[in-house]
């Protein structure tokens, strides 16, 4: 089991995988080897990924990075927590871990989560991006520089606009922008802000969010919005 937030020591720089000070990245040519699903939320968005992971259970074949503000303060007992009730195999991302079908990766608390081309996990310490360190931004920028095309972007429930910006750049480099729909979220800034960067994200309810995000992964030559 990891350490809890509160015993992880910082990532020395030489371990970190991932030249810092982060940057977002530039639009190029893409070449994907597969589909990653990337789940963002704050406030409100825990009892969504429940619901989210709930709809997968058995049926998810892609890996699924998530994102969360302050929902997840001990990552290593709510992953035991939700693998126990979903019948997913749930884990706090680490360093270095490699990217599997089918498991589900929790960001750790006060630490950037990113995603390289290799389908590998790095971690940042670097400065928090819209007063929070996980950023969804950063995480979704970072997955869309490396897997270009290959990403799912999907944005619920939370207070502020964070992962905005991260949706829009996974949606421009050619992946599937999903949000929340802001009348179902109990906090609906952060998906209305994502409807505002991303004008042609998929919005709906999460239950038919989460059997969009199954036809995506299972149709490994669709690119763009979901309504490509």
């Amino acid at each position: 089991m990891s350490a809890g937030p509160e015993d992880r020591q910082p990532v020395p720089e030489a371990d970190r995988r991932i030249a810092a000070p982060y940057s977002p990245p530039a639009p190029g040519r893409s070449s994907p080897n597969g589909r990653l699903a990337m789940f963002g939320g704050s406030a409100g968005a825990l009892p969504v990924l429940e619901r989210l992971l709930a709809r997968l259970s058995g049926r998810l074949d892609i890996p699924l990075a998530v994102v969360m503000h302050t929902a997840l303060r001990d990552q290593s007992g709510s992953a035991l927590r939700l693998s126990g009730r979903f019948g997913l195999p749930v884990m706090e991302a680490e360093a270095g871990m490699r990217l599997e079908p089918g498991r589900v990766y929790l960001a750790p608390a006060h630490y950037h989560l990113l995603i390289e081309k290799d389908s590998s996990i790095a971690l940042s310490v670097d400065a928090r991006v819209s007063y929070a360190r996980p950023s969804i931004d950063v995480a979704f920028d970072s997955a869309a520089f490396a897997l270009r095309e290959a990403v799912i972007g999907l944005l619920v429930s939370g207070s502020n606009d964070d992962g905005a910006q991260g949706l829009a750049r996974i949606y421009q480099y050619g992946g599937a922008a999903l949000v929340q729909s802001p009348e179902e979220a109990a906090s609906p800034k952060m998906p209305a802000a994502g409807l505002k960067a991303c004008p042609g994200a998929h919005c709906a309810g999460i239950d038919a969010l989460a059997d969009q995000l199954i036809r995506l992964s299972r149709n490994r030559n669709q690119t763009g919005g979901p309504d490509a």
